[in-house]
């Protein structure tokens, strides 16, 4: 539930899908409840998860000062800064114990650096693997053959 409840509140556009399936009222319900959770999301209702592209992409929804303001994040900040900025494994949730992340085999990890990735070691290594499930990455990064261009 704590996975959900914080991807709810770091969303900037929620969908409800499958409204079909409830009463108007339970999804009238949903949306209050999910309000409470998140004030400034769009919330979109949908029906077999079809949603206009344009309310998903490039939405320009993101703020960096409302992001900063999450506990999450500043307790990431915090450890950065506390390591003196150096590159650091900050946790995999299959080695915590009985936690949610683990109880659905969700694990995650924090990567920071201060240098610049080498494009082909990335595309070797990590861009051209099978990886099973869903990868999800946030963040920004650099490639150490274009310092003028920042990534997402």
């Amino acid at each position: 539930a704590d996975v959900l409840i914080e991807q709810v509140e770091y969303a900037d556009v929620l969908v409800i899908n499958k409204v079909d399936t409830v009463s108007g009222a339970q999804a009238r319900q949903l949306e209050l409840i999910l309000r409470k959770l998140n004030r400034s999301a769009e919330i979109v209702q949908a029906v077999h998860g079809q949603v206009p592209a344009r309310l998903l992409l490039e939405t320009k929804r993101f703020s960096l000062a409302e992001l900063e303001q999450a506990p999450g994040w500043l307790a990431e900040l915090n450890a950065f800064f506390e390591t003196g900025g150096r590159p650091q494994h900050q946790h995999n949730s299959e080695h915590e114990g009985a936690t949610e992340e683990a109880d659905h085999h969700i694990s995650s990890f924090v990567y920071y650096a201060q240098r610049p990735f080498h494009p082909q070691r990335l595309m070797d290594q990590a861009l051209s693997m099978e990886w099973q499930g869903v990868l999800r990455s946030k963040g920004f990064f650099w490639l150490a053959t274009r310092h003028d261009i920042m990534g997402a």
